[in-house]
């Protein structure tokens, strides 16, 4: 939970255990102090930005070396070097990982994206880096580095400013890649053979494009009523988005591809709030549970900043530099994943061969990247990645000679990305906040509650403009007839700002917003954010205790 009494409890220094705190010297002779509070968290102090990051990667490698380390292999795709191949229920577990870590970073882009940076950002995640180093000579040099690391015979290499960048747009961007476009194009091939009068109807039943009752955080959603733009019965005559279907129908049934292979604890965040025309005791109110699943160390790391242009508390997710969910002097955030839809699935019509695709008119040579994945006790497995105009390839349909590479909206946008979310930990007001957010090309929901009452959120992320006849729940064709037509303009993008309340559970963000898509997280009438709306709605006004 962060909470606006938060700053209250945190900021002043009375309780501060002044013998659990340290120095530490920059490059330059700066002294950074660092101080544990009661409940173990650092607090970093410094005169500068640099100052101030520099001993944030130094405290968090003192506490979580082997977790940067591993968190580092997981953006770089190097994990199975230290774990093998795999386990006993998954045996080529960590090469299928590492592979995947692979198509979705390229290292190029990364140092592309670095170079692209102001030099104030290339300041902040410089120092970071540095930190880390200072504490990993000196583990090294004091034999002080966990036992985690003997046990794999593993030596840590020194950390580079791209090491930092790849791993926060590996953990950041992890909630920007989802799409079930594959999976949902099985089940459609399914239906259309199978039920040829009536498929798209039952398509629409099953996976809808718009549900206008659907609960939504900006409070707008209708109650009851057929939705108007919902697709009838017509039939199969039409293939959508120019797609090349098989005459025959699919070998496989679409079931078991959209049944779990056994129950499997569902996870969803969540997060409300309530701001000055509701809140008891204090000007607002506000609760955020992100739930990432169980970490042992944990995924986020509690830290706070002071120094430079930085004053604040809060949770970093691991192995990162950014603070999702926090508070400073006037306002405290928090996060939630969007779900929204910025990928899609692109359809590349292959020569005989597999060298060459279809698109805009021309046969074009399919692009290559050979990767070598080293792999603890065996020979290194090759990989070819293998990419078209829209990206990697990520499926074949060789009898078809068609293959689907992915593509994702914030690609060339990440390190900014990342930057506009460590920027907005120091905005003062919503307004300021709100720029950081619309310039974040990541899918989150970002909320919002300040020392005056003010509550609010945004549906953060860069999101593609479609053909409108683009159904976005299937692949497209890749001949170059279903282009994305730019983004949306920042205006587009939802947010609320009010002195109520709101409550968010991974639900709609608002009414005329499309449904992301995945066959796993529908936005319908039904939802579990009535859960809290309820209990929001049974008080009149909601104390500390209530909410």
């Amino acid at each position: 939970m962060i909470a606006l009494e938060a700053i209250k409890r945190t900021f002043p220094t009375a309780w501060i255990a002044l013998a659990l705190g340290l120095m530490v010297a920059t490059p330059t002779g700066a002294a950074v102090e660092i101080i544990r509070d009661e409940t173990g968290m650092p607090h970093v102090y410094g005169d500068t930005n640099y100052e101030v990051f520099y001993g944030f990667g130094y405290i968090l490698a003192k506490d979580r070396m082997f977790q940067l380390e591993m968190r580092k292999r997981q953006a770089w795709g190097t994990v199975a070097e230290i774990l093998g191949p795999g386990d006993e229920r998954w045996p080529d577990k960590f090469i299928v990982k590492d592979l995947e870590a692979r198509l979705r970073i390229n290292r190029d882009e990364v140092v592309a994206e670095f170079e692209a940076l102001p030099m104030g950002d290339k300041v902040i995640i410089s120092a970071f880096a540095d930190g880390i180093n200072r504490a990993l000579e000196e583990m090294l040099r004091d034999n002080t580095l966990s036992t985690h690391f003997s046990r794999f015979d593993l030596k840590p290499e020194r950390w580079t400013v791209h090491d930092t960048l790849a791993t926060a747009i590996d953990v950041l961007s992890a909630y920007s890649a989802f799409s079930t476009q594959l999976v949902n194009l099985k089940l459609y091939r399914f239906l259309r053979h199978k039920y040829p009068n009536d498929c798209d109807d039952l398509f629409d039943q099953l996976l809808w494009a718009n549900d206008p009752n659907a609960i939504t955080t900006a409070g707008d959603h209708r109650i009851g009523g057929l939705n108007p733009d919902r697709i009838m019965a017509q039939g199969c005559g039409t293939v959508p988005n120019g797609l090349r279907l098989p005459d025959k129908p699919s070998a496989t049934t679409a079931l078991q591809f959209i049944t779990p292979p056994r129950l499997q604890p569902m996870r969803a965040s969540m997060s409300w709030a309530v701001g000055a025309e509701k809140a008891e005791g204090f000007k607002s109110i506000f609760v955020n549970g992100p739930q990432p699943g169980w970490h042992s160390p944990g995924y986020f790391y509690p830290i706070g900043l002071h120094g430079g242009d930085f004053d604040l508390v809060g949770l970093a997710p691991e192995g990162t530099f950014v603070v999702e969910a926090g508070a400073n002097r006037a306002f405290s955030w928090g996060t939630t994943a969007g779900l929204s839809s910025q990928v899609d699935h692109y359809e590349e019509r292959m020569n005989a061969d597999g060298t060459q695709y279809y698109y805009d008119g021309t046969w074009k040579p399919v692009g290559r990247r050979q990767e070598i994945i080293k792999v603890r006790g065996q020979d290194p497995v090759v990989k070819t990645i293998r990419y078209t105009v829209h990206g990697p390839i990520v499926a074949d349909d060789s009898e078809r000679n068609l293959a689907y590479s992915r593509k994702v909206a914030w690609r060339g946008r990440a390190a900014r990305s990342i930057m506009a979310w460590v920027d907005a930990g120091k905005a003062q007001s919503f307004e300021n906040w709100l720029s950081h957010a619309r310039s974040f090309a990541f899918n989150y929901n970002w909320f919002y509650a300040d020392r005056d009452g003010n509550i609010g959120f945004v549906h953060t992320g860069l999101f593609p403009k479609r053909r409108n006849d683009h159904d976005h729940l299937l692949p497209a064709s890749g001949d170059g007839s279903f282009e994305w037509e730019g983004y949306l303009p920042p205006d587009d993008i939802p947010f609320l700002l009010t002195r109520d309340y709101f409550a968010n559970f991974n639900n709609k963000p608002r009414r005329n917003w499309p449904h992301s898509g995945l066959f796993w997280e529908q936005w319908g009438e039904a939802n579990q954010v009535e859960i809290l709306i309820d209990a929001l709605e049974a008080c009149e006004r909601c104390d500390w205790d209530e909410v």
